[in-house]
């Protein structure tokens, strides 16, 4: 026993002894341990549980499934003499399927065609879907499913309706998608749509129409005429439309329809008398003056009997007729509403005691002329009047007067100390028409077309002596009217380019500097204010005069 123990111990040591031999080679040769895992393949089954992998050997991978070798590509590495691999290569790529299919009536939507991937079917409006409407890439390389069919969409035959036949009754076809019949009635009148298609639900897109067969006496609406839908017979569906006479006003729809029942929808209007006289309207010009109401509960709007309405012609156009009417009891208007015609040029410019010359003061009054666009008039008064206004007028943009013409007044009522009414006297863009004298002064007066600029009351400064000069001072300063178009918002959108250029170059430049001239003329026998010898010497610094000063 002693002898086998000995024995025992003897080999133990000897085998310590060759194992430790063998981890020293090992040691010195090198070790690459295991290669790392790839997402693509794995070690071959013959290295599973092994732990080192000296320099010098080798490994080898196998693709995983899905996936397959990539041709020309090492599925092996080595384990190099500096315990390194070698260089990893992507050796295997995903399995592909190919293509889907293809969807007769559909189409298809796929992320990919490798392993995985999923092609989804859709079909087109109209087709169903037969089977399942996807597919998957196996990891066989091949698509799970069959492809699928889409089926057209198929109506049950189109409803009947009594008294009514359809495009298509004697067909022996499939309804599909979008087929359509028409409706067409044998007695009465078709009430509702007369086409009706197949959706692509699989019904139809309404229920067959009716046909009515319904007739509505001729309508009768005291004091009304028919505008629209005449006739003798009128059937289901049938649509009239009624007025009513001058002088009344509705009180209910103006059209009417033949309903169901043979009666008309809505209930048949009622024309009542007028509370009113009725808006006059008048083309190419506008009420002024006039007072507007409503009336009989808001049923109608007009003018009170017995009032007035007054009208103004658009710019450009005159009054044929009288301007002003009157609503009488009968709710009319009278006389009758004018009309508003176009001007071709400015009317003749009658003044009354008086009379139109030339430049040089030769009485034109036998000629007849033909007043265009800027043309001026030149107007004096006869023995025994003065004229209160401007001597010189002319045609405007519009074929109006500019300044308005003057008028003439007797000598006696035109008091010595009055305000100079000569246009301009205060500069080349004033212009003054008028005079009304009265216990507390001497009011000064525009032309419609101008606006007025400071005082239009002038008093005498001066008391009871007081000499021309002191009231033309104080008209000069304040009464004089700024040449100003009161209109002008309206008519400079009217104007094209060349009545803008008349207008404010000859407005200003052929009337008022005209006019300034004519008081030059006139300096010997005239008192000059300070301001209007200042404009004098603006507008004309090489023309002298002798008047007073």
């Amino acid at each position: 026993m002693t002898k086998w123990s000995i024995m025992e111990t003897f080999k133990g040591k000897i085998t310590i002894r060759v194992t430790l031999v063998l981890t020293l080679v090992v040691f010195v040769q090198g070790d690459c341990g295991r290669p790392k895992e790839m997402p693509f393949a794995e070690l071959s089954r013959k290295h599973v549980g092994t732990v080192t992998f000296p320099v010098g050997s080798s490994v080898t991978y196998h693709c995983h499934p899905g996936y397959v070798k990539i041709p020309g590509k090492s599925a092996s590495l080595q384990c190099l003499p500096d315990s390194k691999w070698s260089e990893t290569e992507e050796l295997c790529r995903p399995r592909s399927c190919g293509n889907p299919g293809e969807l007769l009536h559909g189409w298809v939507e796929t992320n990919g065609t490798t392993v995985g991937s999923v092609a989804i079917f859709h079909c087109d409006t109209g087709y169903n879907m037969i089977s399942r409407a996807y597919r998957k890439c196996l990891e066989t390389g091949l698509w799970s499913n069959n492809v699928p069919i889409c089926e057209s969409v198929i109506c049950a035959p189109p409803p009947n309706s009594p008294n009514a036949v359809n495009s298509r009754m004697e067909e022996d076809a499939d309804f599909t998608y979008l087929s359509s019949v028409t409706y067409h009635c044998t007695v009465g009148v078709l009430d509702g749509e007369a086409s009706i298609y197949c959706t692509h639900h699989g019904n139809w897109s309404g229920p067959a129409p009716e046909c009515i067969d319904v007739s509505c006496p001729v309508p009768r609406v005291n004091n009304a005429v028919l505008v629209s839908g005449f006739g003798t017979h009128f059937t289901y569906g049938q649509v009239l439309t009624v007025r009513c006479l001058e002088g009344f006003v509705m009180n209910g729809s103006s059209v009417l329809q033949c309903g169901r029942g043979g009666a008309w929808l809505p209930e048949k209007p009622v024309c009542k008398h007028r509370a009113s006289c009725p808006e006059p309207e008048v083309a190419n010009g506008h009420i002024i003056f006039g007072n507007k109401e409503t009336f009989q509960s808001g049923l109608e709007t007009g003018y009170r009997v017995s009032t007035s309405v007054k009208f103004q012609c658009d710019p450009g156009f005159y009054v044929s007729g009288s301007d002003a009417i009157q609503c009488l009891p009968n709710r009319q208007w009278k006389p009758n509403k004018p009309n508003c015609v176009l001007k071709t040029s400015c009317p003749k410019p009658n003044i009354k005691n008086g009379y139109e010359t030339d430049a040089k003061g030769k009485s034109l009054t036998s000629q007849k002329r033909a007043y265009r666009k800027m043309s001026m008039a030149y107007l004096t008064c006869n023995p025994g009047f003065i004229l209160n206004g401007s001597e010189v007028i002319h045609c405007g943009a519009f074929f109006d007067w500019y300044p308005l013409i003057p008028s003439c007044i007797p000598e006696l009522d035109a008091p010595s100390s009055a305000p100079s009414l000569v246009p301009g006297t205060a500069g080349g863009s004033s212009v003054l028409q008028g005079a009304t004298v009265g216990e507390g002064g001497t009011t000064m007066h525009c032309p419609t077309s101008f606006l007025p600029v400071g005082k239009q009351l002038v008093t005498c400064t001066g008391g009871s002596t007081a000499g021309p000069e002191d009231t033309a001072k104080q008209a000069s300063a304040e009464g004089l009217c700024d040449f100003v178009w009161k209109s002008m918002t309206e008519y400079w959108k009217r104007m094209n380019v060349e009545d803008k250029y008349i207008h404010l170059e000859l407005q200003k430049l052929c009337l008022d500097i005209r006019n300034l001239h004519l008081q030059i003329e006139k300096a010997n026998t005239t008192r000059i204010t300070p301001s209007t010898k200042r404009c004098f010497s603006d507008f004309f610094p090489n023309i002298g005069f002798s008047g007073k000063k």
